[in-house]
């Protein structure tokens, strides 16, 4: 049976620019109280994972406050204006996600982006 912490091994899941030509993308993610896999598979296909990444993690102290694990990896080769498919938390629970890397850098390339802030 699996317990709260387990069931949400993988939360805060963000995703990145991963290089300046846009054939990376670096995801990041929070694990609270396990240290989990810096692992991410990915592909072209939910149903076909067939690469994976490792990445790192960190984890910082803040008076009595201790942080969970933040990880990092930078799924690398992707191909220009191509849908891709990752998952994370192999252990537990796996969480499935996607993005569509950006078209090749050019003049004329349409490209939109959003900004969030506080």
């Amino acid at each position: 049976r699996a317990t709260i912490s387990h069931l949400f091994l993988c939360h805060q899941v963000h995703i990145t620019l991963g290089d300046q030509t846009g054939t990376a993308m670096t995801v990041s993610w929070v694990t609270a109280n396990e240290l989990g896999s810096n692992t991410v598979r990915y592909g072209r296909s939910p149903e076909k994972l067939d690469r994976a990444a490792e990445g790192s993690h960190t984890r910082y102290d803040y008076f009595n406050y201790t942080s969970g694990f933040i990880h990092h990896c930078t799924l690398t080769g992707l191909t220009h204006a191509t849908k891709y498919y990752y998952a994370m938390g192999f252990d537990h629970t796996v969480r499935t996600f996607s993005f569509t890397t950006p078209p090749k850098p050019a003049p004329d390339a349409p490209f939109k982006f959003g900004l969030i802030g506080e």
